[in-house]
């Protein structure tokens, strides 16, 4: 059997999956670095994610992940004015404050604020 042929764009990005001869395209501008950060449930949290913010047990809101500043930091949806950066939280904290719920390029649908 002949290996087949595949024509790929220039400004492809490919991310390897767990055997070598499999790879996925992706497309570049979805691609959010990882913060060096687990929320709850012990999944990694990305730049673009959008999380489940729970720092008092009677609110919660959600929030996205940027690099803003030079550092990674999280916002509100709803107001999107301040920003915090993960940083100025006390060393684990984020494992117990947030829940990655989705992205914001697979789930845009997270992203609308309901008034209530």
């Amino acid at each position: 059997e002949s290996p087949t042929e595949v024509i790929v764009p220039i400004d492809a990005v490919f991310y390897p999956h767990n055997e070598i001869d499999v790879m996925f395209l992706v497309n570049p501008e979805t691609v959010g670095q990882y913060t060096g950060l687990k929320d709850r449930n012990g999944i990694k949290i990305f730049e673009g994610d959008i999380l489940l913010e729970n720092m008092f047990t009677r609110f919660e809101k959600k929030s996205i992940v940027v690099f803003k500043g030079g550092a990674f930091a999280y916002t509100d949806i709803e107001y999107m004015k301040y920003w915090h950066a993960f940083a100025d939280l006390e060393y684990g904290k984020p494992s117990k404050w947030f829940e990655v719920i989705g992205n914001i390029y697979d789930n845009p649908e997270l992203l609308e604020v309901r008034n209530e």
